[in-house]
């Protein structure tokens, strides 16, 4: 993360209960914790984070508005735009609305609206 200003995790992620800072990705080698990334010391370089893990954008039902996710994490870390999930999807149709969107970006830019609500999972949040 300290090399690249964008990142795309595709992973398992868990939501911290009782504790939000426990919420966390799940890597090939440890948790990447909410706590750790708030810890960070702000990434002066980070520009876009796609979280393709489940309950990302989640918060914990006894704080104010669900207000303490992963998402949140990656803004305090310093990522401006962050593309990440509200709930588990289905895996394939998933993946099936990722290639066609990107897909789409590709071939006529960000103005397609076609398959729209097949995104209805995940949220931007940033600029």
């Amino acid at each position: 993360m300290r090399n690249h200003s964008w990142v795309h995790f595709a992973c398992h992620g868990t939501q911290g209960i009782p504790n939000p800072l426990d919420s966390a990705l799940i890597l090939h080698d440890g948790r990447l914790t909410m706590s750790s990334l708030i810890c960070t010391e702000r990434l002066g370089h980070a520009d876009f984070a796609f979280l393709s893990a489940c309950e990302t954008a989640a918060g914990a039902e006894n704080l104010v508005a669900n207000a303490a996710h992963l998402t949140e994490a990656m803004q305090r870390a310093g990522y401006r735009s962050i593309i990440s999930m509200a709930g588990k999807p289905d895996s394939t149709k998933a993946a099936i609305a990722l290639h066609y969107a990107t897909k789409m970006l590709r071939e006529r830019g960000a103005q397609s609206k076609t398959m729209s609500f097949s995104w209805v999972p995940f949220i931007h949040v940033g600029l």
